[in-house]
């Protein structure tokens, strides 16, 4: 009536061997409540295997950490009926997991039919999927018996902020995916939660062929738990409005919701309708930004019943439009100016470069030389810029325009090359053919971290040998490669030497011949100026000049690295502290400095920037200043960064999850066959004094390996 196996499992991965105290609660038909607090499995298998033949009996387990002063209660390391006092929130010392309950819908007091239990295993698929594409690490996957638990290890505090924070996470899931055959539970958000007890069977209802009794068993585990940061819980959880819209302009500051389906008339927006415990979910025939290809159902707009608004689509492109973005799609005038122009400036991010064919002179196109009376008056959004991937950078200068030359500068360990693998990716899934050189590092180590930014953290494991080093999973390198192969040129400066003539020559053909729009030069330092003629700083200011007409003719951007003067070491960097600087600047349209946060920039950057200013830089990892920008007149701006070591990856927020044209969908996890069917003719109770000896052997210190046994310590 129980898989001891599976008992000794989840002993090992949810108790962490006896590590936790654990209490067993077992619930019955007729309100029936047992419990027992334990460190040793052995005791509970001893107690719980006789109450599992009874058939209106079922058993559950707390998920989180309960104080250690529970072990002291009158059921300690037995069970007992009707017990004074069991686990409540205030017992619980903090969250270890979240419990996605992914739950059939059916008539009440019955099992999932067959077909039932699919449904709720295709939803708790998508989802699993879709947190993995937010950056949280592998869940771990069990079947509840009627439905599936996706259950998130983490690491909260129990307090009012964190229950909070769980509730309207799991409502956000709810809003975003619960359907007409499966709903997220979003009952299960409290901490001192029962879940059940995986190798006992789920007894709902009769045990019949169409919906008969199976056991809750752990189906997926990954290879190391991980515990996934807040940031990206709080990511989702802003989602789910939990308070009534303000009365505003917008609304007529009006107390009235906003008529949804007024608005989705008035525009022609097809769609189809969910309801869920939270709200209303509408299902859009097409996503306004990305078409069709966007289609039901990855693009909605959900309805809470307080009557706040969000939109969502699931795609990569359309990850920083919400309900704002898609009023003003259709409704321009429905906010301020500023709000149009931030919501232009966010589509504009998203285009992609589409390379343009060398065209003869026709009757049919016009002159190739044209008068100023036939020339038509243009705007900026006309230009083709390669947006660097960080929002704030991008909405200052619009991002790096073709026919121009930036320089960048920082201090040693500042994050310039990190930062410009970045730079590369982004232009790659934007399709923009890039070049890379770098003087320092040979082609495998540079392929190496590049692959690494493109991997993201959920795709690499921790060497153990290096700190801080991380490689990227081999199941993911040939996908990384398919994705990047044709479009990155690395140069092969090991054969071909890094003579400033020779490197302007192979760059004009890398451009003439691939088709390369976006060029990257790390660093002048390590450029051979021999050829070059005057004295040190002029052949840096001829070599510099060289790149810049480069840009300009071939209608390409380079990004050349430069090193500061050495006096600068114990200064806060400033366009003035650029090696050769003068010259090299002037030559230059974009001037960058990269700045590592810490205390040397506290303390120096205060003297430049006043102590308000700063404060609002050092929550960041590094910044980008831009110094210097020709087409704006931009300068003395600031762009905050936060660093994620295990992908070398520089993002806009602690929580963006970046990705790329490479990504697929995780390989399924299988559901394993079901046991032999519980006999339908339940065998007398046992009695409590017979010894059950454990199927395992007990290991110093209370854990149980058996099967599960390693030679080194277990990953959590």
């Amino acid at each position: 009536m129980i898989d001891r196996e599976q008992i000794y499992k989840w002993w090992e991965i949810f108790q962490k061997g006896g590590q936790k105290l654990c209490e067993i609660r077992v619930l019955g038909k007729n309100k029936e409540t047992f419990s027992g607090y334990y460190r040793d499995v052995n005791n509970i298998i001893r107690d719980i295997e006789p109450l599992s033949n009874n058939d209106s009996l079922q058993f559950y387990f707390i998920l989180n950490t309960i104080t250690p002063e529970c072990y002291d209660r009158t059921q300690h390391e037995h069970i007992i009926k009707f017990p004074k006092e069991t686990t409540k929130d205030n017992n619980i010392i903090g969250r270890d997991y979240i419990m996605l309950d992914f739950d059939p819908e059916r008539t009440s007091g019955t099992g999932s039919t067959d077909e039932q239990l699919k449904e709720a295993h295709k939803l708790a698929r998508r989802v699993y999927d879709y947190l993995i594409s937010e950056g949280f690490y592998e869940p771990i996957v069990c079947r509840s018996g009627n439905g599936f638990h996706v259950i998130i290890p983490i690491a909260l505090k129990n307090d009012e902020a964190s229950s909070k924070l769980v509730d309207r996470f799991i409502k956000a899931l709810d809003m975003m995916f619960s359907n007409e055959h499966v709903h997220v539970d979003t009952s299960v958000d409290n901490a001192a939660r029962v879940c059940k007890l995986y190798g006992t069977y789920a007894k709902k209802g009769a045990n019949t062929k169409e919906r008969p009794w199976r056991m809750a068993k752990i189906i997926k585990v990954p290879d190391t738990i991980q515990i996934t940061d807040k940031i990206y819980i709080e990511k989702i959880a802003s989602l789910y409005q939990d308070e009534p819209p303000k009365p505003t302009r917008e609304n007529n500051y009006g107390k009235e919701s906003f008529d949804l389906i007024g608005f989705f008339n008035k525009h022609g927006i097809e769609y189809r309708t969910v309801k869920t415990s939270t709200g209303t979910r509408y299902i859009l025939k097409e996503c306004p930004f990305g078409g069709s290809d966007h289609a039901d159902p990855d693009s909605m707009v959900f309805q809470y019943d307080n009557g706040a608004i969000e939109f969502k689509c699931f795609h990569n492109s359309c990850q920083h439009y919400h309900w704002k973005e898609f009023r003003l799609h259709f409704e321009p005038d429905a906010y301020d100016k500023k709000d149009y122009r931030e919501f232009r400036s966010k589509q504009q991010y998203y285009e992609k470069y589409e390379p343009v064919k060398i065209k003869e002179e026709t009757s049919e196109n016009g002159k190739k030389w044209l008068d100023w009376d036939d020339i038509q008056d243009i705007n900026d959004a006309d230009l083709i810029a390669i947006k660097s991937g960080y929002f704030l950078l991008d909405k200052l200068i619009k991002g790096f325009v073709l026919g121009e030359l930036s320089i960048m500068c920082g201090l040693n360990s500042s994050g310039k090359s990190t930062i410009l693998n970045s730079f590369a990716l982004n232009a790659i899934q934007r399709n923009y053919p890039t070049a890379y050189f770098s003087g320092e590092l040979r082609p495998q180590r540079l392929k190496q971290w590049i692959a690494q930014v493109a991997a993201g953290r959920t795709n690499v494991t921790k060497n153990l040998e290096t700190e801080r080093s991380y490689d990227v999973n081999p199941n993911v390198l040939p996908k990384i490669s398919e994705w990047i192969n044709g479009k990155l040129k690395i140069y092969s400066h090991e054969k071909y030497g890094n003579l400033s003539e020779q490197l302007v020559n192979d760059i004009i053909e890398c451009i003439k011949n691939f088709g390369v729009k976006f060029i990257l030069i790390d660093n002048l330092m390590s450029v051979s100026l021999d050829g070059e003629s005057g004295d040190k700083n002029d052949k840096q200011k001829n070599f510099v000049i060289k790149v810049a007409n480069v840009a300009k003719t071939y209608g390409v951007h380079i990004m050349l690295v430069v090193h500061p003067r050495k006096e600068n070491g114990l200064q806060f960097l400033r366009k003035e502290s650029v090696k050769g600087a003068g010259d090299i600047t002037d030559a230059a349209d974009n001037v960058f400095l990269i700045h590592r946060v810490g205390d040397d920039f506290e303390k120096r950057a205060t003297e430049f920037l006043g102590k308000e200013r700063v404060a609002n830089l050092i929550m960041y990892d590094n910044v980008i200043e831009i110094a210097k920008n020709r087409d704006y007149g931009v300068s003395d701006m600031f762009v905050g960064l936060y660093f994620e070591p295990e992908s070398r990856r520089y993002k806009n927020s602690k929580a963006e999850q970046i990705h790329y044209d490479w990504e697929e969908h995780y390989e399924e996890y299988s559901v394993p066959e079901e046991p032999q069917p519980l006999p339908t003719t339940i065998q007398p109770n046992q009695s409590f004094d017979t010894p059950i000896e454990p199927l395992y052997p007990q290991k110093e210190g209370g854990a149980y390996w058996g099967q599960f046994q390693h030679d080194s310590e277990p990953p959590f």
